[in-house]
């Protein structure tokens, strides 16, 4: 970890660090230190538990079903499309919604 990183900004990492992405059956976690403020993108879940316990700047959740998604805390907002069958709980600061089912 880069002191940017410890001190709570976004710092450098890969894409692949900051998603999660064409998984089934899974309980996917990132843990407090692993996002830092980045965006983070989840697309693709069936029947999956995801957990983000790091803080993040916006979240894209893109085309999951039957999935359970815990998000917290976003500063700006998350945005969900194309879900069907999910429960959602986030801390943000803005939620938008679109064709989400159930």
């Amino acid at each position: 970890m880069t002191s940017n990183q410890t001190s709570g900004s976004p710092g450098k990492g890969k894409k692949r660090d900051f998603v999660f992405v064409d998984a089934s059956e899974q309980e996917l976690t990132k843990f407090p230190g692993q996002v830092n403020g980045n965006a983070f993108k989840i697309s693709y879940l069936s029947k999956c538990t995801a957990w983000l316990l790091d803080h993040s700047s916006a979240v894209l959740v893109d085309s999951c079903d039957e999935s359970q998604l815990y998000l917290g805390p976003v500063s700006g907002t998350v945005q969900l499309q194309d879900l069907e069958d999910c429960a959602i709980s986030a801390a943000c600061k803005q939620l938008k919604c679109t064709n989400c089912k159930k």
